[in-house]
């Protein structure tokens, strides 16, 4: 007799599961220097062989994906090493192009030339529509100085003004914006802001046709963002997911927390101070050296796959008497249709007797 498949299982969900069993998962925390994530991971020992050779799509709208894989980004830079960044704006005048292509070879542009003014120059750069439909870049600029003088902000918009090439003497007044002195965690949330279709109203985040990438970096080899990544054993792994859960409950609706915990199985992320972070990390350390012997951890994993093999079992049970049951029900159903057809033949030929 064949095995039968559990019912309303999901195929995927197996495949992992077998590819787990053979190569048992990892579990990491990463941690950025003088940053402000903390970032837990659960890894597969072998990437399952439906995800293997996958490509990726085109780029048509900034997702809340795309905005917190940036988030995420943005969060682990080292601000302190890096010192405070300007924040700036790059605006196109009345008339400008709609070819994608255009906007990104003009910011490439600019950034060449500044470089060459500035050699230290690094940024991070974000791609959004105006209300009128333009495009609009901002991000943080280091490396660039006297950015806090008039001298300093005239270079910037001339520079910006050569690469459009409109002619405007508006657009070379108002075509940029920069904030010398800027509060670093508001600007983060700025630049990578996500609103969904019911919280936007008429303000849109993302263009009704593709434009390629939405934000990226300028000389990400000089901007300092490392993240120290530690192997932690599987008990560690949900205690610290404990914790994280109960910062993101605190910070976001019911509805929101709910989606995030939703797709939480192989990690999660929290944006935490450096004070939070250096508490956590006393923490785990004092948690690792309560850990049980690794005997004990090998007999409790042994017994939590008995208790798996049991419920799976369970389940294989319940299955099996739901259908016998039905299987009964329709037995029995046939038979009272079959009585019902023979009682009204009978009464019918009882009437025509009469």
């Amino acid at each position: 007799m064949s095995e039968r498949p559990i019912p309303h299982q999901n195929t995927f969900i197996q495949e992992i599961s077998e590819e787990a069993i053979q190569t048992p998962s990892t579990y990491h925390l990463s941690v950025a220097e003088g940053a402000r994530c903390v970032e837990l991971k659960r890894k597969l020992g072998k990437q399952p062989a439906r995800l293997q050779g996958v490509k990726r799509g085109t780029v048509d709208t900034y997702s809340r994906q795309s905005r917190n894989t940036f988030l995420k980004k943005l969060l682990a830079i080292n601000y302190p090493s890096m010192g405070n960044p300007a924040f700036y704006t790059l605006t196109y005048p009345g008339m400008y192009s709609e070819d994608p292509r255009q906007w990104k070879r003009d910011l490439h542009l600019f950034f060449v030339r500044l470089t060459k003014e500035y050699p230290d120059t690094s940024a991070t750069w974000r791609l959004e529509p105006q209300r009128r439909g333009a495009p609009h870049f901002c991000g943080f600029l280091w490396g660039v100085k006297d950015m806090d003088t008039i001298e300093g902000k005239r270079k910037f918009s001339q520079l910006w003004y050569d690469v459009v090439g409109s002619g405007d003497e508006r657009h070379l007044r108002a075509g940029t914006q920069i904030d010398a002195n800027c509060d670093t965690i508001q600007k983060i949330y700025y630049q990578a802001k996500y609103q969904t279709k019911e919280e936007k109203g008429t303000k849109k985040e993302s263009f009704d046709y593709p434009v390629g990438r939405y934000w990226g970096f300028i000389g990400r080899s000089r901007i300092k963002s490392h993240l120290e990544e530690i192997e932690i054993p599987q008990s560690m792994y949900f205690k610290v997911r404990r914790i994280l859960r109960q910062k993101l409950s605190k910070r976001t609706n019911r509805k929101r927390y709910q989606e995030i915990i939703k797709g939480s199985e192989a990690g999660l992320w929290a944006e935490m101070s450096d004070k939070a972070i250096l508490k956590l990390m006393n923490w785990i350390i004092d948690e690792e050296e309560k850990e049980p012997p690794i005997e004990i951890r090998k007999a409790r994993i042994e017994k939590m796959t008995e208790l798996e093999e049991y419920e799976q079992e369970q389940v294989m049970k319940r299955y099996e008497r739901k259908k016998e049951k039905k299987m009964k029900k329709g037995a029995e159903g046939e038979r009272v249709e079959r009585a019902r057809a023979t009682r009204n033949e009978n009464e019918l030929v009882w009437m025509m007797k009469r």
